[in-house]
């Protein structure tokens, strides 16, 4: 219900302050609307620069994060340069941290997945012992 009234509010202001047809998919993705990964999944890879929250499902090799953000049962795989990452950073990324990765979307270089995030800034939102959270 929520999300209906808020399209039709959306659609109000963009009538209101005439704003162009061609602008209003980049001001919804940047400000209103923020993309889940079922979304996320479906893109086409043109190195666009995404940003996306969600839970840290696994963590391997200091480089590959699947993240899911529950709008699928899907992960998102998000890999990170770790030879420039802080290591402080990489030691808090466990299972079930909730992050925050902006990077761009870009064909994944492996199997199982059309789409990956080349992580180019990550934040922590939430830490979480790796011990008490079993996924």
């Amino acid at each position: 219900m929520g999300f209906r009234f808020a399209g039709i509010a959306v659609k109000y202001i963009f009538a209101k302050y005439k704003i162009e047809l061609s602008l209003q998919p980049v001001i919804l993705d940047k400000i209103i609307m923020k993309k889940t990964i079922v979304h996320i999944l479906k893109e086409e890879p043109k190195g666009h620069e995404i940003t996306v929250r969600g839970w840290v499902r696994s963590f391997r090799a200091n480089r590959f994060i699947a993240l899911n953000d529950g709008s699928t049962i899907n992960n998102l795989q998000c890999v990170v340069d770790f030879e420039n990452t802080d290591p402080a950073l990489l030691k808090r990324i466990t299972v079930g941290a909730a992050v925050a990765v902006s990077g761009n979307l870009i064909e994944s270089q492996g199997g199982g997945q059309s789409v990956e995030v080349d992580v180019k800034e990550g934040k922590i939102l939430g830490d979480a012992d790796p011990e008490e959270v079993k996924m």
